[in-house]
């Protein structure tokens, strides 16, 4: 039993390491497209007011992409768990069953 609970105990913890790199990936992504299209429209040879219509523009389409991005990445993060907890409880059942004839066996040794 305590094996059990130490086994599942890592896997949460496992499963929560990933979260979190995928989670720091995702704002690395978003963040180096913003620094590049906001470096690309300060150093475009444009006036101020064509500069500042660009830099909205920008907003906006970044504001939509990581919406996207997120939307998109969130769906298979939810897939990816889902099948994640399916091969957990597949491998808890197969863990009890082991246990549960690993008793079998050494009561029936002991009866010997």
């Amino acid at each position: 039993m305590l094996k059990k609970a130490l086994i599942k105990m890592k896997k949460e913890q496992i499963r929560k390491e990933r979260q979190k790199v995928v989670k720091n990936a995702a704002i690395g992504v978003i963040g180096g497209i913003t620094a590049g299209v906001i470096g690309g429209i300060l150093l475009a040879p444009k006036s101020g007011k064509e500069t500042r219509n660009d830099m909205a523009n920008a907003a906006t389409e970044i504001k939509k992409g990581s919406k996207d991005f997120v939307q998109n990445h969130s769906s298979k993060l939810k897939f990816i768990h889902l099948k994640q907890k399916k091969i957990m409880t597949e491998n808890d059942e197969a863990d009890t069953n082991n246990e549960v004839t690993a008793q079998e066996n050494e009561s029936n040794n002991d009866v010997m």
